[in-house]
């Protein structure tokens, strides 16, 4: 069943203008962008370039693309979740690795344009890093189909887009987030952004540390458990008004 609906999802949404445009062509256009006007910027080299577009694309996706699908659906949703044994969980499940499949076709392409006409190298550390930030990213579907079933889809013109914009502040590497006010330095030091670029830098000195990337799982497990347990709550709220 969850396969069948996976595919039924990836299908509506690859036809999705709104896909295309914001996830496939304006990543690509920054990614270009970035690299002709800046080259390099504070020794950021043209694979974090790479990851820092690569993650906007990802996170643009699942936070902003993502909920607005999941708000103009929810009615329908929560009239299948009570005449049928599925449930909230479950389909959050299915946006999962709907979101999984359509991120890794993104971070594809920016990678092959990246390596076309970027002078982007693939090798085993961009590869590794390629995946932290591709893992990192994927967590944040259960915070877009959490802002699905919690707002409208006129609400959400006005929240997702800033907490998008905050995510992606928090998420960035530390070299550029240092040049930012105190408040924001102290917030990103809680956020797990910056055990993300932690583990990109030690892979890329070949000093990888389980430690850290254990502490990273963490952040990410705990992320996807409080988002699930309010997705549940929010199951409950919705069939008790019936």
């Amino acid at each position: 069943m969850i396969p069948t609906l996976v595919r039924l999802e990836f299908n509506k949404v690859v036809r999705n203008r709104r896909f295309l445009i914001f996830t496939i062509v304006i990543p690509t256009l920054f990614y270009v962008g970035l690299k002709i006007s800046m080259g390099r910027i504070n020794g950021f080299s043209t694979d974090y370039l790479f990851y820092i577009c690569v993650m906007y694309g990802m996170l643009g996706n699942n936070i902003v693309t993502m909920s607005t699908r999941i708000a103009k659906e929810k009615n329908f949703f929560f009239n299948l979740y009570k005449t049928t044994t599925f449930n909230i969980v479950q389909n959050t499940v299915v946006q999962f690795m709907t979101q999984a499949i359509l991120n890794m076709i993104v971070s594809c392409l920016l990678a092959i344009v990246g390596t076309l006409f970027l002078n982007l190298t693939l090798n085993l550390h961009l590869l590794l890093n390629w995946f932290l930030v591709y893992l990192f990213c994927n967590v944040f579907v259960f915070i877009g189909v959490l802002c699905g079933y919690v707002f409208d889809s006129v609400s959400l013109q006005t929240i997702t887009n800033p907490l998008y914009m905050v995510i992606v502040l928090l998420s960035m590497p530390g070299g550029l987030v240092a040049m930012l006010p105190d408040f924001v330095r102290d917030t990103y030091n809680v956020f797990p952004g910056h055990l993300l670029w932690l583990l990109v830098e030690q892979v890329g000195e070949s000093e990888f540390s389980f430690v850290t990337f254990s502490e990273l799982i963490g952040y990410l497990v705990a992320i996807c458990v409080v988002a699930s347990v309010f997705l549940v709550l929010r199951q409950k709220q919705a069939m008790s008004r019936t």
